[in-house]
């Protein structure tokens, strides 16, 4: 309905912008407060992670999937015999527009850092995780949707 991303629908209702999606996931689904404000703000520190920086180190992880993710989104749109070029030329311009928005947002590094440090911040959601089912506690949190939905769309 904006023409932005990400967006989700929901009983027909288009809804687009992370904030204004967790808001309205968290009351259709009536996901559980948090018990104090120092859970809230812990929670709030927690969200803030991948919804700045993660899903930026994702989706310059997603460069090394682009030509076969574009092959995907164009078959049957584009005749076989021209699917290998269409393929790269968007591959290309979308490779360059991943690189410039990751850089943009966290700095020019290399693959290797971009990696580390990748690795880094979903070690230290598993490190809040610990052996709890879900990341503040017993029940799901509006954090756990949006870990989910970064993770989950990467992959």
């Amino acid at each position: 309905e904006n023409g932005l991303l990400p967006f989700i629908e929901l009983d027909g209702v288009q809804t687009c912008e992370s904030q204004v999606i967790l808001k309205r996931l968290t009351h259709h689904f009536n996901l559980k407060k948090y018990a104090d404000s120092e859970t809230e703000g812990i929670a709030h520190a927690i969200e803030r992670q991948p919804d700045n920086y993660t899903a930026h180190l994702l989706r310059y992880d997603s460069i090394n999937t682009l030509p076969s993710m574009i092959k995907v989104f164009l078959d049957g749109r584009v005749p076989s015999l021209f699917m290998p070029s269409v393929a790269a030329i968007a591959s290309f311009f979308m490779r360059r527009s991943t690189r410039s928005a990751v850089q943009t947002s966290i700095g020019k590094r290399t693959k290797e850092e971009y990696d580390e440090m990748l690795r880094d911040d979903l070690l230290q959601l598993q490190n809040v995780l610990g052996d709890k089912q879900f990341l503040m506690g017993d029940t799901p949190t509006e954090v756990d949707c949006l870990a989910l939905a970064h993770i989950g769309s990467a992959y």
